[in-house]
């Protein structure tokens, strides 16, 4: 019983995911952070590195559209160290992409 439910969140938090990123694509920021605040908390729950690495790529995509940019760089930073740890090569390769931009335009906080 217990195992279905963890299921059933992790599913639910798959689509709320997915949401935010369509979110951020429509430029409904405010809408997107409250469905990655939601995502947070229901990884909290069961911990699932795969989710707390894109949860951090898609808040660093959203403080990017935002012009907070080192607060994308620390998000950044996090979904890095975990998509390099995973292994998730399309997804490291996209975020470090993103961090470049940043550390281009001289915003990156110093190493």
């Amino acid at each position: 019983m217990e195992a279905q439910r963890l299921g059933s969140q992790r599913s639910v938090t798959f689509c709320l995911l997915k949401l935010a990123a369509i979110d951020l694509e429509l430029g409904d920021l405010n809408r997107a952070a409250d469905t990655i605040k939601a995502c947070s908390e229901s990884i909290a729950r069961f911990q699932d590195r795969v989710y707390i690495a894109v949860m951090h790529h898609t808040a660093a995509q959203l403080e990017l559209k935002r012009g907070h940019r080192f607060a994308a760089y620390e998000n950044l930073i996090k979904a890095i160290d975990l998509f390099e740890r995973l292994g998730m090569r399309r997804e490291l390769a996209e975020a470090r992409g993103e961090l470049r931009r940043i550390e281009e335009m001289g915003e990156a906080p110093a190493a």
